[in-house]
């Protein structure tokens, strides 16, 4: 294999098994179940880092592929002990039952799919829901509320113009 086929082949291997452990769970959950595995994990996902920018065949290779068990371990060991999903969260809607996940970035998208196949989950970034939030009618007023009295919570929402509740 070729030297920039060979780094292609484990950036995208390594990339592909950072999703699959990412889809599901945070580096601060590992941290709580193996904090000597999380460390690890670290220390070796930059050995890889290093050996693409400035490594050999044989270090890309070698790193490549001691990032790619690092990965299996830490999904395993999350696995064993059972760790729930912390990448993403549920939320749902009292009065109207939607569901709605929401993450930090896509890499849970498929996971969610798969943990609700019935397509009852509409899966956000924070970055949507902060716009979103920012072009809804209502959310300056509620963000100054909730900016005042940070423990507030929506349970309702009315529409000012129609009287009615929204079906958010």
């Amino acid at each position: 294999m070729k030297p920039n086929e060979l780094l292609s082949h484990f950036h995208g291997a390594v990339r592909g098994a950072a999703l699959i452990f990412e889809a599901r769970w945070t580096t601060l959950a590992l941290r709580n179940v193996d904090p000597g595995l999380a460390e690890a994990l670290h220390d070796q996902r930059n050995m890889f880092i290093e050996a693409c920018v400035t490594g050999s065949a044989r270090d890309i290779k070698l790193h490549g592929a001691a990032t790619l068990r690092g990965y299996a371990v830490a999904t395993k060991a999350m696995e064993a002990a059972k760790v729930p999903d912390d990448a993403y969260l549920i939320g749902r809607c009292p009065q109207t039952g939607t569901r709605v996940a929401i993450s930090a970035d896509k890499n849970a998208v498929e996971r969610v799919r798969a943990m609700f196949p019935d397509d009852t989950v509409a899966f956000f970034t924070a970055d949507e829901i902060a716009t979103l939030l920012a072009t809804a009618e209502m959310f300056s007023a509620v963000a100054a509320v909730k900016r005042a009295w940070p423990g507030a919570e929506v349970l309702s929402a009315q529409s000012e113009t129609t009287g009615e509740e929204a079906d958010a």
